[in-house]
């Protein structure tokens, strides 16, 4: 197809050949030309070239073709027909999202399509799809919104099928993209080890004023961390001896009670049996600053830091 003269377009011969099959195949003149989106006219003047033998390069082995080649030629050219019905709904689509800010005459010659078949194609019903779609929609935005807006397309499926009500993943993609409904990503959640915000009592940190340790015993120091599991996070508590760098005492629990951590000094102190002097080095967590922690550091003698 070539932009065109004053008749605002043309029609290769091929193009012209399959028209008028469809013509002969019992479909009316204003049906295969709405459909195609040319004039009746030149439709009509196509078929009476064709009748008359001239214009339309009738193929010479046509009289000779046996019936599986006139079958093969008329499926191609109802797969002509369909491509052609298919190029001309979207470009009328095409037409319908431009046509506020440009010209239907000038859209219709640049996208080279008939005015009269975009007005019939303006004129026809919602198509049973778009109804089953518009349907869709109307399911699919409350349970959006009663989530909260947190539910994506996998979810949303899920809850129409418990209503009793399919849909395939990829129209359900579409009609929320269509209808700007995404879901909205949660915040990832990271556990918070050190509870440093209150009133305990907490010592000065002497880490800084003493010589590095030469020897295993001198120097403990202590934290909590946390580890993802299948079943959640977990929490370990490890005493960590500053020479060795060997973990001499450690705890896990599935919370950051006092207990995780007293438990890990426990542990330290049966393995170990430090000497009175031992410096013993934390955050300034609650864990660590409360009563029952600092109790024990009392009972083995060591001094906090």
């Amino acid at each position: 197809m070539q932009p065109n003269n004053k008749c605002g377009q043309r029609y290769d011969a091929e193009f012209k050949e399959n028209a008028v099959a469809l013509v002969k195949s019992g479909r009316t003149l204003r049906a295969v030309a709405g459909d195609l989106g040319v004039s009746t006219w030149s439709l009509r003047r196509w078929v009476a070239e064709k009748n008359n033998g001239c214009g339309l390069h009738e193929p010479k082995t046509l009289a000779s073709e046996t019936a599986e080649q006139r079958e093969n030629r008329r499926l191609r050219q109802e797969l002509e027909y369909l491509r052609r019905q298919r190029d001309a709904e979207q470009r009328f689509q095409l037409m319908n999202a431009l046509k506020a800010d440009y010209q239907v005459e000038q859209l219709a010659q640049t996208l080279e399509v008939s005015l009269s078949g975009f007005y019939r194609h303006q004129e026809k019903g919602e198509g049973a799809r778009a109804r089953e779609d518009r349907e869709l929609e109307s399911k699919i935005k409350p349970i959006f919104h009663q989530s909260r807006r947190t539910y994506g397309s996998p979810r949303i499926r899920a809850a129409l099928s418990r209503q009793g009500r399919r849909c395939g993943k990829n129209r359900m993609a579409r009609l929320m993209r269509e209808n700007g409904l995404r879901a909205r990503q949660k915040r990832r959640f990271v556990p918070r080890t050190t509870q440093s915000d209150h009133d305990l009592p907490v010592a000065p940190n002497r880490l800084a004023e003493v010589p590095t340790p030469n020897r295993p015993d001198q120097v403990w120091v202590v934290d909590i961390t946390y580890i993802p599991t299948v079943e959640g996070w977990i929490y370990l508590a490890v005493v960590l001896d500053a020479c060795s760098r060997k973990v001499v005492g450690w705890a896990v629990a599935p919370s950051l009670e006092t207990s995780l951590v007293t438990e890990a000094l426990k542990r330290a102190r049966r393995h170990r049996f430090p000497s009175p002097g031992l410096l013993h080095h934390s955050d300034r967590g609650s864990q660590y600053a409360g009563s029952a922690y600092r109790t024990l550091l009392a009972v083995s003698k060591s001094g906090p830091a």
